[in-house]
């Protein structure tokens, strides 16, 4: 009796799309080795980088180690194929060095960019941040952050008489605001792209806004701004 192998197919190899592409071919290639639609690799990359500009770092890294479309080697397997030690000793400084740079520059450029178009000021680093004054002497006047998820928790804190104002931004990711229970709080919010939530209430979308208005002898008033990303103001 005479059996007949399973014809075996070829697994197909990841690289860069050469017809694909936006930038250098990632999702392209992506897409084209896993049969589904490159937009959905975008997508993954566009919100990891709002997360904390991981996208960013996954799509350099997938650039030097995926070949291009038709090419034998990635960009490191070329830069690492021939010489000595020494040499792929230093090339691989070379390397780490160049992506790093290639990192801060393409995150830079996009946080300058969303700044510049939602006017939220290119201040504070990159990462989370959290401040819990006990006191209103402790209380900033500004609070701001570049990207990542920012918490300023103002809910322990006695609003003297007058007015006390406070400004939070943060240009790429979330911004948490609590505010004191028993305060009258004037509150404008914006998010040039994203939601804003204040008191439970959202607005979502291009340029969301949301603001509250009081009057007291005893006032906050608050601004809260992100580039792209999540404005809540709640209640602590």
């Amino acid at each position: 009796m005479e059996t007949t192998a399973a014809p075996i197919h070829p697994i197909n190899r990841l690289e860069r799309s050469r017809s694909n592409r936006y930038i250098g071919g990632v999702a392209g290639g992506l897409g084209e080795h896993f049969g589904v639609d490159p937009v959905i690799f975008r997508l993954m990359f566009v919100a990891l980088t709002l997360a904390g500009a991981s996208g960013i770092a996954l799509y350099v890294i997938a650039w030097l180690l995926v070949p291009h479309q038709g090419s034998e080697r990635s960009i490191l397997g070329r830069w690492f194929g021939s010489g000595r030690r020494t040499k792929t000793i230093r090339n691989i400084v070379l390397a780490g060095v160049a992506s790093v740079v290639a990192l801060m520059v393409l995150t830079l450029g996009a946080l300058g960019a969303i700044a510049a178009s939602s006017d939220v000021p290119l201040r504070g680093g990159i990462g989370d941040r959290s401040w819990a004054p006990s006191s209103v002497q402790e209380v900033h006047r500004a609070y701001r952050l570049g990207a990542g998820d920012m918490e300023v928790d103002l809910s322990d804190i006695t609003i003297p008489t007058g007015v006390t104002r406070v400004d939070a931004s943060v240009v790429a990711g979330h911004l948490t605001v609590r505010v004191p229970r028993d305060t009258a709080v004037s509150v404008d919010a914006h998010a040039g792209a994203g939601q804003v939530t204040v008191f439970g209430t959202r607005d979502e979308g291009r340029n969301a806004n949301h603001s509250v208005k009081a009057g007291s002898d005893r006032r906050l008033v608050l601004t809260a701004d992100t580039g792209i990303g999540a404005v809540d103001v709640v209640r602590g």
